[in-house]
């Protein structure tokens, strides 16, 4: 249970935020180890608290249904945005597609950026997930689905929606960095490092920009939390799996505070997917949808190259 703390000193903030993460993040990724095939995970991970390890299975996208009841609570919280956005009235056709676009988005750009088939060619579930997603928002009986999920539904709900969107979105950025990782060939650096990044900040953030009738309008007023979480997670698993300058001293010592963790990608998975859900959980609940906890960093970045504010026509005038 969440507790309920009344947030308002910048400080209490971080504190918050840090034991929530710990809350929630820390048990997870300490029963995230590697386990052979043969041996069923949940038997064999932290096989003393069993929820425990039904949470890990889920975090790490462990078995068929999982995968599906995830992809499409992933989708369905997609399709949710993509609602406030569309006309009641438009084509079916049209309100399925943004859905399938704004979810799927970079699970389609990246694959043919790098060689491989997009996700609706190469995984049945993802036009499935998709359409149950469409259906549970947009033509359900009584338009229940928007009732309970849409921004005026019951919060629990909308918590089990969001918390689906952000397990697959936080597992697909670091299966994108991966894939690129593997494929692409060192140029200039050591290792691949650009492809990696960019392929993963595109997964867990493209759809934004899709239909490609929108160019760059998602980024004129800055980067959103997607954008800006991808590129973190992407750029934190390269560092912690692929740069051994960064990882060796980060996992040698006091590996995240966490008992019996391992060096392992499940580890960094269930990290990240518990630092995404941590987020969308304050988010929702009091915090409002453009907070994050890397806004200093962001706000440092925006100090260190600041916009160029035009001259108006007066101090033109002054000038001449």
């Amino acid at each position: 249970v969440v507790p309920r703390v009344q947030i308002t000193p910048l400080t209490g903030r971080l504190t918050y935020v840090m034991s929530l993460a710990a809350l929630y993040a820390l048990p997870l990724a300490a029963a995230a180890k590697k386990v052979p095939d043969a041996v069923p995970a949940a038997a064999s991970v932290m096989g003393d608290v069993p929820v425990l390890s039904t949470l890990v299975d889920i975090a790490l996208l462990r078995g068929a249904t999982v995968m599906f009841c995830i992809m499409v609570g992933y989708a369905t919280w997609a399709a949710l945005k993509v609602r406030g956005l569309t006309p009641r009235n438009a084509f079916w056709g049209v309100t399925f597609l943004r859905g399938l676009l704004a979810a799927f988005g970079g699970g389609i750009v990246v694959p043919i950026c790098l060689g491989k088939p997009p996700g609706p060619f190469a995984n049945d579930m993802v036009v499935s997930a998709a359409l149950v997603a469409w259906f549970i928002v947009q033509r359900f009986p009584g338009d229940y689905g928007f009732r309970l999920l849409g921004p005026k539904g019951i919060l629990p709900l909308r918590l089990l929606c969001l918390f689906a969107f952000e397990t697959f979105r936080a597992n697909f950025v670091i299966t994108m960095t991966e894939l690129a990782f593997q494929t692409l060939k060192p140029s200039f650096f050591s290792i691949p490092l650009w492809g990696p990044l960019l392929a993963g900040s595109m997964a867990g953030s493209f759809g934004n920009f899709l239909p490609f009738d929108k160019g760059l309008g998602p980024i004129e007023t800055g980067f959103s939390w997607p954008m800006i979480s991808a590129f973190f997670i992407s750029s934190t698993y390269l560092c912690l799996m692929h740069v051994p300058v960064v990882a060796d001293p980060m996992w040698k010592g006091a590996s995240f505070g966490i008992p019996n963790c391992e060096r392992s990608a499940e580890t960094v998975r269930v990290l990240s997917v518990g630092f995404l859900c941590v987020v969308g959980l304050l988010q929702e609940t009091g915090m409002g949808p453009t907070w994050h906890p890397l806004k200093p960093l962001t706000s440092l970045l925006s100090a260190i190259v600041p916009p160029i504010v035009e001259e108006g026509p007066s101090a033109k005038a002054k000038k001449a």
